[in-house]
């Protein structure tokens, strides 16, 4: 299969956003769930749970067989979110855009390609960032708009199917993005297209979340610092 001109994606020196941003007040609470969640008063730097190899080719496999998500678009904006601050921060030179992996896992496609490392390797990818969407809303109680997702990531290398993150000893979906936002506004979107700005930003910023799974960060939260487990 000869990669498609137009399907990858290089250093971009600005990050895009859509309008959403502009219309709807950011002040995301994202955090990654790993062994441990800690809500830290004032900023905290959160490490990199995983470092990518710069010069390997890779793309973001955005996965939501429970449609979770309320439709294309915003699967769309998740993984092209993530790919614009992993492009942005450097931390790889060569991405495939995640919208080729919706073009090859429709149908009776999807069928052919069993695996996530088959999925890479139909692309031509060497690294895949595999997110499997467990949650996603705007509002849990149909009331408040509060911003929720929960993402399963785990990172396949295409040519052996290994895992490399999380660590192969590591039970699977051990590893979970969380994006929690504070409540934005009494009462959700009642417009269609209200909700469709209000989902794709939320969408947007759960992309941010699973990106930050790859580079240091800082966390702002006003909350006491408490520690639990979580496996």
């Amino acid at each position: 299969m000869r990669s498609r001109p137009n399907n990858r994606l290089r250093h971009l020196p600005v990050l895009l956003t859509i309008g959403t941003l502009a219309v709807l007040p950011i002040n995301a609470g994202c955090n990654i769930v790993g062994p441990a969640t800690y809500l830290i008063s004032g900023p905290e730097k959160v490490p990199a749970a995983f470092t990518l190899d710069p010069k390997r080719t890779t793309v973001i496999f955005i996965d939501d067989p429970s449609s979770q998500l309320p439709g294309r678009e915003a699967r769309l904006a998740m993984g092209r979110r993530a790919e614009e601050e992993i492009l942005s921060r450097k931390l790889v030179t060569d991405m495939i855009q995640s919208r080729e992996v919706i073009a090859i896992t429709r149908g009776e496609k999807r069928a052919e390609l069993t695996t996530v490392a088959s999925v890479g390797k139909a692309l031509r990818a060497d690294i895949v960032i595999y997110a499997l969407v467990r949650q996603f809303t705007i509002s849990s109680d149909g009331a408040q708009f509060i911003p929720e997702a929960v993402l399963e990531v785990k990172v396949i290398e295409s040519s052996t199917g290994k895992r490399l993150f999380p660590a192969e000893g590591e039970e699977p979906g051990s590893y979970r993005v969380t994006m929690k936002e504070p409540l934005i506004q009494s009462g959700v979107p009642t417009t269609r297209s209200q909700r469709t700005i209000a989902e794709v930003g939320a969408a947007e910023r759960a992309g941010l979340a699973l990106a930050r799974v790859f580079f240091d960060w800082e966390r702002d939260s006003t909350a006491s610092r408490r520690e639990e487990t979580e496996r």
